[in-house]
């Protein structure tokens, strides 16, 4: 599911300009940042109790990921929650923020290719059965046009929706 323009108009930067710089960043093998400590912003907490409450979850982890241009990207994977049986969550909201950026989604058993443009402001929400069967990533810029930075808040938990 997709909701365009839940946090913010798509033309309006400033929650993304706030939250990259609201906390300190660490690099992930030169792909993206990780937020050291994103409990830190208040506009996080603002971020992921909206964006919580809007698709009725109960919040287990989030965690905040910053892409300063064009050539970061994170590598296709899925969610924890698929390898550990301990955990119980059954979705994942990811909160997009900033420039445009593309998720792809692979199959895992044939190979079909799904892109999604994540646009600013966007929310986008997803159970655990395409967890399980597709892996997602975020695809670096081919061509070596325009592109800025971009802040994605990644979360997880329990949602009453999954069972709609």
């Amino acid at each position: 599911m997709i909701v365009h323009e839940f946090l913010c108009e798509e033309s309006d930067r400033s929650l993304c300009d706030e939250l990259a710089g609201d906390v300190r960043w660490n690099s992930r093998n030169g792909s993206h940042f990780r937020a050291m400590n994103p409990h830190s912003s208040n506009t996080y907490k603002d971020v992921v109790r909206k964006s919580c409450a809007f698709f009725e979850v109960e919040l287990a982890n989030a965690l905040m990921s910053y892409y300063p241009n064009g050539s970061s990207w994170r590598q296709p994977h899925h969610d924890a929650y698929k390898f550990n049986s301990n955990l119980r969550e059954n979705m994942t909201v990811i909160a997009s923020l900033g420039d445009t950026r593309v998720l792809s989604f692979k199959h895992q058993t044939n190979g079909i290719l799904v892109h999604a443009p994540l646009k600013n402001g966007m929310l986008i929400y997803f159970n655990d059965g395409i967890n399980n069967d597709w892996k997602h990533g975020i695809e670096p810029l081919l061509a070596s046009g325009h592109s800025t930075s971009r802040v994605a808040i990644s979360m997880w938990g329990i949602s009453r929706l999954q069972a709609h």
